[in-house]
């Protein structure tokens, strides 16, 4: 069986349809973890449209690039509900990054002491031996025991920083255009899928219709998804 791109979307937009209407339903847990939590959802939610469209307009590579970026946003939701208090970490990188460019930019300004001091970040993280960088996705994976997402992680980067192969493959015409489109949308249809499952760590939603909403993901892009 030989993965129909068009029928692959469209089961794909009906999987996203199933998860939507049971997100529309659900109250966000009180508290700045699951706010952030629900925010990352979102987002991943949104770049799977935007895979979606880009595949759909044959921009395979381009969709790969995105792919990484829901699994960048999939690694630090799992981060967070395995410890909330990450967020103060996020927060630290944040501000100390945008002091940094505030301070690049800034062609006349008082001495560097008093800069910095102006624009020292409130949320210091404990425990940090380097305190001005978080955790690499390979750190965070492994303290979630959730490595075996790295392998994935890696093989999007390719695509996002151009590396010689995959830049030269972008322009060839010969490329298996099917196959590359069928593993970037399942790809970013099971990173979707496994979100929308840690939905009870920061919503209301319960787990059994959870489990009702991806059973139904996992039958219907069965009938479409021959594998790579």
């Amino acid at each position: 069986m030989l993965n129909n791109i068009s029928t692959m979307l469209c089961a794909a937009q009906q999987i996203k349809s199933r998860l939507d209407d049971l997100v529309q339903t659900a109250s966000i847990h009180d508290g700045e973890p699951w706010n952030v939590s629900s925010k990352l959802y979102a987002t991943i939610a949104n770049q799977f449209e935007v895979v979606s469209l880009l595949i759909r307009h044959n921009f395979i590579f381009d969709a790969f690039i995105i792919v990484r970026s829901m699994t960048e946003g999939f690694v630090d939701l799992l981060t967070i509900i395995d410890n909330p208090e990450y967020i103060n970490e996020i927060k630290y990188y944040d501000e100390h990054e945008t002091c940094k460019l505030f301070i690049s930019l800034q062609e006349k300004s008082k001495t560097s002491n008093d800069a910095n001091a102006q624009t020292k970040p409130d949320h210091e993280p404990k425990d940090r031996k380097n305190k001005h960088r978080l955790p690499t996705i390979h750190e965070r994976l492994g303290k979630i025991n959730r490595s075996e997402i790295y392998p994935l992680y890696k093989f999007l980067c390719q695509f996002s920083h151009n590396q010689f192969a995959s830049l030269l493959a972008r322009h060839e015409e010969n490329i298996p255009q099917n196959k590359f489109s069928a593993v970037a949308l399942d790809a970013a249809i099971k990173i979707l899928c496994q979100a929308f499952q840690k939905l009870h760590a920061f919503t209301n939603v319960s787990d059994s219709k959870i489990n009702q909403a991806i059973e139904y993901a996992n039958e219907t892009w069965e009938q479409v998804y021959a594998g790579p």
